[in-house]
């Protein structure tokens, strides 16, 4: 079983025919990226995840995306937007079996839009308006806070099948001897930053926060984890957050 197909592409706006092609912000690349993937059906969820990065080349700022699709794309139907392609490549059984077993230890890292609701203030297990009642979200809202975010993904690692890596933290006198020591996840967030779109020639502005998590897993759930990998973490998929891309730990 293929876990569907990884590409890297440089997406540049398009000029002459192409003038349609601005590449403003994440819903311009969402649907530069939806055109390689031509015969869907109308209204069907987006075949594709992708995380993309502005980067200015010369005077011109272009896209540098990579994108993980559950069928082979066409690039070639973009045109001359698509000014350099690595791929597509697929990843099989094959790999999962030889690196992801359980109890493997991987690299990650993820793109996410951590949120919570303000109708209960977590935002992981909404509850219902009346008891008994559907389960109802209300308003999603950032969350503020390195630690916040470090627990929001934290909650979601059981789900997805694995567990954070655990790293020593040893503090010791001058001597040697040791003052204090604890644990803590291999870990980090970066580049949190908040990412402004406008859809339908600006009639409808909207933003997501981004932040970016990496460090080591360890595989409890191979199924699980494949999982998530297939379908992506958190919300606001089709605005380039929730690809979790998995690479061998060497170490």
């Amino acid at each position: 079983m293929r876990d569907g197909y990884l590409s890297k592409v440089t997406l540049s706006p398009r000029r002459g025919e192409h003038a349609w092609m601005k590449l403003r912000d994440l819903y311009d690349v969402h649907q530069a990226i939806w055109a390689a993937f031509a015969g869907g059906e109308p209204g069907a969820q987006a075949p594709f995840l992708f995380r993309a990065d502005p980067v200015r080349e010369g005077d011109v700022m272009v896209m540098r995306a990579l994108v993980q699709s559950v069928r082979v794309p066409d690039w070639a139907a973009l045109g001359d937007s698509v000014t350099s392609v690595e791929g597509p490549k697929s990843r099989d059984d094959a790999w999962w079996d030889a690196h992801a077993q359980k109890g493997a230890v991987l690299r990650f890292f993820l793109r996410a839009n951590t949120t919570q609701s303000v109708r209960d203030g977590h935002g992981d297990d909404p509850k219902p308006l009346v008891p008994g009642g559907p389960r109802t979200r209300g308003k999603r809202v950032a969350l503020e806070g390195e630690q916040a975010q470090l627990d929001w993904f934290a909650r979601r690692a059981a789900g997805c099948g694995f567990a954070l890596c655990q790293r020593e933290i040893v503090v010791k006198r001058r001597d040697g001897s040791v003052l204090s020591a604890h644990h803590e996840p291999e870990l980090r967030t970066s580049n949190v930053r908040v990412w402004r779109w406008a859809a339908g020639e600006g009639k409808r502005f909207a933003s997501h926060q981004g932040v970016d998590f990496e460090g080591l897993l360890e595989v409890t759930d191979q199924a699980l984890l494949r999982r998530a990998v297939q379908d992506g973490i958190g919300p606001a998929k089709s605005m380039g957050f929730g690809m979790l891309s998995l690479a061998r730990h060497v170490g």
